[in-house]
């Protein structure tokens, strides 16, 4: 299970720019919520979220999954 969180650590890191889109300042909301979905629709989430698939199957069978934040 550490490859897991190894794995949810990394996906983390690595979509930090586009968190930090949402909270930046230089656009309205409205325009921070158009783009950031614009750039998810460029992504192939056929088979859903790492994250969301993540937190939905391995919390009941992993402590250190769970413990993550």
């Amino acid at each position: 299970m550490l490859l897991a969180v190894e794995a949810v650590e990394r996906f983390w890191q690595d979509s930090a720019p586009r968190r930090a889109m949402l909270s930046g300042r230089s656009l309205s909301p409205v325009a921070r919520l158009k783009q950031h979905f614009h750039r998810l629709n460029t992504f192939n989430l056929d088979m859903g979220c790492l994250i969301g698939n993540f937190s939905a199957e391995l919390p009941a069978q992993s402590r250190p999954v769970r413990a993550w934040q």
